[in-house]
């Protein structure tokens, strides 16, 4: 229990670090689909952190968990950590 504890509180201090920064999420959807977005991260709250995605304008805003990045429902890439380093 604690190992996850420590993995969430990572997650989040990496989330935080690229607020205001560019990033391209991979979202998996299930049987195979897989939703590749470009983004910035807006806000970042206790248990959730927001995207603004880009050229898109029926889905503006879209929030995720970071539970979502520990079980590996959403991938982050950016310039300022890569790949390999977010949880």
């Amino acid at each position: 229990m604690r190992k996850i504890k420590l993995e969430m509180d990572a997650i989040k201090l990496q989330i935080l670090a690229l607020r205001g920064n560019r990033v391209v999420m991979y979202i998996n959807k299930g049987r195979k689909k897989i939703i590749k977005l470009a983004g910035t991260v807006v806000d970042v709250y206790p248990s959730v952190f927001t995207v603004k995605i880009e050229g898109s304008k029926s889905l503006d805003i879209q929030s995720y968990s970071f539970s979502d990045i520990l079980t590996g429902d959403v991938r982050l890439e950016s310039s300022v950590f890569p790949v390999s380093e977010i949880v």
